[in-house]
């Protein structure tokens, strides 16, 4: 899930990824749903919600039984030759089917809704601790109020964009985002645009004034070009970061798959090379094969932020929410501390920087059940603010066993950005394996293992994860019989004074749901897709 700005959004991935060696490839798919499609979600959220939609779904049935539970259905059914329904697409039957309506599998499935207005920001939370004697685990969610204010003086912007084969799907998108994007600067502003695919270009020259005499021509030259070649991410990069004012602060916005193929492609080499530059690194991640890591790190690095866009998004919401981030203020070097609690395993470690609309959240273990005090330090401008509150940690809670599966994700991906940096170490590696096999996940360094009921006895294997997925499986049953629950924490000291802010860039509402695990979990259940055996061409020499 991803919510910004009182918007969220939730995809469902069933796009290839499209990358530049696709052309290699000699297997050919068919696209389009044969037999049943179901795409079933029930969504009930703590905070209310007045608006759900699903971009180029017209078929798809949206019911609201209250503010805060609202159910979307989609999909197709087959119907036997009879013209009856056929609701066991699993079943063998020797009868023929005929055809219904056909779902198509090469569009992702996105999901947005809207929260109401009006919500003050808070802290979230939402907790698991099987007994008092157990240690606990939290997810915590910080959304603060709209006080960063717009930017007022020009600054220098630096699209970088990879115009490389793979982002040839992806191209118009694309366009469409920068011309938005470049609408939105004011006159004092200037921007470059640099292209890369295989080799580097500075389409623009230098730094042009933002105004349409001069955005226009390069737009039209833009919209003719054609997508071709290799992606070296790493010689589009270098090219933008030359030649920067050191007087004017200065942007870069990247528009990349990231599968860097050409060139220097280590990681290690990206991050280091933002480490040295002084801007902020603003990155849409396009399509299904983005290399998300790589990217994500690199405005870690530079206290950026990064959008994820899917071929079947709402480009114009997407641009709607960078600009608004663009043009605000941030908070910059945070640092969250807890007074009580005997709080331990804290990810992420370093938290970076918080542009508007974004919530900050955090999970981690608590050893002590109780009241705790949380302040919140952070830069804004010349200016350090402090927000600080109280919360109570529950000496038992069993209702979200989920969380230390989120945990324990949360914190091999931590383990594996420091390596994928600093380089792999036996510790690291270690600490890797161990998480992973408490929590039943598979990583570079642990697999699944697929064998009969009676071979676990036989080879001795615990089948904790089994253990595991049944307690999840009876929470969630418990949780769907319960009301929806309340997960602020901070409502006899709110932590922030001011509302959400919105996408619209008013002072009210756009409230966010700290707790949608479950909800998704089950939706990706309910998703029966049914494709066509995949038929096998060899590729002509």
């Amino acid at each position: 899930t991803h919510v910004d700005s009182g918007i969220g959004r939730y995809v469902y991935p069933l796009e290839d990824g499209g990358v530049d060696e696709a052309k290699l490839a000699f297997w050919n798919r068919n696209e389009q749903v044969q037999e049943q499609f179901s795409f079933n979600v029930n969504l009930r959220n703590s905070y209310p919600i007045d608006g759900i939609r699903l971009p180029h779904q017209p078929a798809a049935v949206v019911t609201q039984t209250d503010a805060q539970n609202w159910t979307v259905s989609l999909g197709n059914r087959v119907q036997n030759v009879n013209g009856d329904d056929d609701d066991d697409v699993s079943a063998q039957s020797s009868q023929p089917m005929a055809q219904g309506p056909v779902a198509s599998l090469d569009k992702d499935i996105l999901l947005y809704w809207r929260h109401s207005d009006g919500l003050p920001g808070s802290l979230d939370m939402t907790t698991y601790k099987k007994d008092s004697t157990s240690p606990g685990t939290f997810m915590m969610t910080l959304t603060p109020g709209d006080d960063l204010a717009p930017l007022q003086n020009g600054r220098d912007w630096i699209f970088v964009l990879d115009v490389s084969g793979s982002m040839a799907g992806k191209y118009s998108a694309l366009t469409e985002g920068i011309r938005q994007g470049l609408a939105k600067l004011s006159p004092q502003d200037r921007f470059r645009i640099v292209l890369f695919n295989d080799t580097a270009q500075n389409f623009s020259g230098d730094f042009q004034p933002a105004i349409p005499e001069k955005i226009t021509p390069l737009l039209d030259k833009l919209d003719q070009y054609q997508p071709n070649r290799g992606t070296n991410l790493y010689a589009g990069m270098k090219m933008g970061l030359r030649k920067m004012d050191a007087d004017r602060p200065t942007a870069m916005i990247l528009v990349t798959d990231g599968v860097a193929n050409v060139g220097v492609t280590e990681k290690k080499a990206f991050l280091e090379m933002l480490e040295q530059a002084d801007l902020r690194l603003y990155t849409f991640v396009m399509g299904n094969s983005a290399n998300r890591p790589l990217l994500n790190e690199m405005t870690k690095v530079s206290q950026g932020f990064s959008l994820s866009v899917s071929n079947a998004d709402d480009i114009m919401g997407q641009i709607m929410l960078a600009a608004d981030k663009m043009s605000h203020q941030a908070m910059r070097n945070i640092q969250l501390k807890f007074d009580g609690g005997r709080i331990t395993d804290l990810t992420p470690e370093q938290i970076g920087s918080l542009y508007r609309g974004q919530q900050l959240t955090l999970l981690g273990h608590y050893r002590k059940a109780g009241p705790v005090k949380v302040t919140l330090t952070g830069e804004i401008g010349s200016e350090t603010r402090t927000y600080e509150t109280e919360i109570t940690f529950p000496d038992q809670s069993t209702l979200n066993p989920e969380l230390e599966r989120l945990w324990a994700y949360a914190k091999i991906e931590n383990l594996q950005a420091k390596m994928d940096y600093l380089g792999e170490d036996s510790d690291t590696k270690q600490a890797i394996t161990s998480i992973a096999k408490e929590h039943g996940l598979v990583t570079d360094y642990t697999s699944m293992i697929v064998v009969e009921e009676a071979r676990f006895n036989q080879l001795g294997i615990d089948r904790s994860n089994k253990k595991r997925v049944e307690t999840e499986h009876q929470a969630r049953q418990q949780r769907a019989a319960a009301p929806v629950q309340q997960r602020r924490a901070d409502t006899n000291k709110p932590m922030f004074d001011k509302k959400r802010s919105t996408v619209s860039g008013s002072s009210g509402g756009g409230a966010i749901d700290p707790w949608l695990l479950a909800l998704l979990i089950a939706m990706a259940s309910g998703v029966l897709i049914k494709r066509q055996q995949r038929d096998r061409k060899t590729k002509e020499a």
